[in-house]
């Protein structure tokens, strides 16, 4: 079994965004950013009973010396504006305006996805199935849209995806987001193609993460509910986890969480067994 601890070790895009924090601000800002959101993913690690200590003591030490700049040689100089673009995208973000609250999103944006991926990786995704930060292309308006997950799969002989996007208020709107999604799957497929990159068989897992009011968080629920109705043809099925969700899934044994995981999958229409 994968590691959470391990798979945020192994990830690129974040060691190279934490990296970036010391290259990309002064020493000051920098060490204080990078501190609060190491402290914050460290923390929701060490909720999993699950993960290895020695292993999360050598990751925080890890994670420590490259938000240090110990480790920030040889970057590419524009990674750092793609990753804060994948974290912000509604916003133009410098890391001086990220505060405590915001790198407490960071951290919460970053566990999310990769507590999914290991969850992945449980109902047997294939390793090189799965990308972090994945990213495609407006086919009319060439813009960009970031998502934390994107994994492939086949299925009675067709090929699926499966993405997961991690939304949260301090970002952005998470009700506008979804009611924003049948133009955004159109813009990714674009106008009249046979082969559309997103079909209405493929899945898409959003995950809400912070605090929300419950009231809020049931205009969310609606929200996914009326949207898929109103596009189920042309959407992928719409998933929605809460972060506490996703957190309780990975607190649990493998044996326990996965015939659970399977379930929240298939509770939507359309659904097919994995």
């Amino acid at each position: 079994m994968v590691e959470l601890v391990e798979l945020l070790l192994q990830n690129e895009p974040i060691r190279f965004f934490l990296s970036s924090v010391a290259l990309s601000a002064g020493k000051t800002t920098a060490e204080k950013t990078g501190k609060w959101i190491v402290e914050s993913l460290v923390s929701k690690l060490k909720r999993v009973p699950h993960e290895n200590k020695a292993k999360l003591a050598e990751a925080e030490k890890s994670l420590k010396q490259l938000t240090a700049g110990g480790q920030a040689t040889g970057l590419v100089g524009s990674f750092w504006l793609d990753f804060v673009e994948f974290m912000f995208p509604e916003r133009p973000m410098g890391i001086e305006d990220i505060n405590q609250d915001l790198s407490e999103y960071v951290a919460g944006r970053i566990y999310a996805g990769l507590g999914f991926q290991q969850l992945l990786y449980d109902l047997n995704f294939e390793m090189g199935s799965v990308k972090y930060m994945s990213q495609y292309q407006g086919r009319r308006s060439q813009g960009r849209y970031y998502f934390d997950l994107g994994a492939l799969y086949t299925q009675e002989y067709y090929d699926h995806r499966l993405i997961v996007r991690v939304v949260d208020a301090r970002e952005s709107a998470p009700t506008l987001f979804v009611k924003a999604l049948p133009t955004v799957v159109q813009d990714i497929n674009g106008e009249f193609q046979s082969n559309p990159i997103i079909q209405n068989h493929d899945t898409m897992v959003i995950i809400h993460t912070g605090k929300t009011p419950r009231r809020q968080l049931e205009n969310l629920r609606e929200a996914v509910r009326t949207t898929q109705a109103d596009y189920d043809l042309a959407l992928p099925r719409l998933v929605l986890l809460t972060q506490d969700e996703v957190s309780a899934l990975l607190e649990l044994s493998t044996d326990d969480r996965v015939p659970i995981l399977r379930e929240k999958l298939h509770n939507v229409k359309l659904a097919r067994l994995l």
